[in-house]
């Protein structure tokens, strides 16, 4: 094999992982205490400050964490039964929650108590889902004050299951 075709496999290769790898700079944690939890974010600017600060402090406590931006196809292929915690951050469109959040919602309804929905909303929300919802706007001075409130509830969620994990 000539030198240009394998330089050209590697590239190819190393594109490929890189493209089919999770988010980038979104690393787990190398030490686990057992806890799983599943972050799910649209993409803004704030968003993606708010979790990567959540991770962060997730990754100090030592949590397993898995990163996602939601979408219509992607969240049918998590399920709330496989983490400990769940935190899903959603833009509070015409103040309401995105339907395939609300259906995935519904179709994990019975994991309802380790789910965390916030919404970037700062008028009037009517809250039609069976899991706790928090607001917040999308204030980026208020990034890091979020996110350890937003971590305390998410860490609730986690530590219950210490003593009644029926998975």
């Amino acid at each position: 094999m000539k030198l240009h075709h394998i330089l050209t496999t590697l590239f190819v290769l190393t594109a490929a992982a890189f493209l089919f790898s999770s988010e980038p700079g979104k690393k787990p944690a190398t030490t686990s205490n057992g806890k799983k939890v599943l972050l799910a974010y649209e993409k803004t600017r704030f968003k993606n400050a708010l979790i990567e600060r959540i991770q962060e402090l997730l990754t100090q406590d030592s949590v397993d964490v898995t990163v996602i931006k939601h979408s219509r196809r992607n969240m049918k292929n998590y399920s709330a039964a496989d983490y400990d915690a769940v935190f899903i951050t959603n833009s509070g469109v015409r103040s309401k929650v995105r339907p395939w959040i609300v259906k995935w919602l519904q179709d994990n309804k019975s994991h309802g108590d380790n789910i965390l929905l916030h919404t970037t909303q700062t008028k009037d929300w009517q809250v039609t889902v069976e899991v706790e919802a928090v607001t917040s706007a999308s204030s980026m001075p208020d990034v890091e004050k979020l996110a350890e409130e937003y971590f305390a509830g998410i860490k609730s969620r986690y530590t219950e299951t210490d003593s009644s994990d029926v998975r």
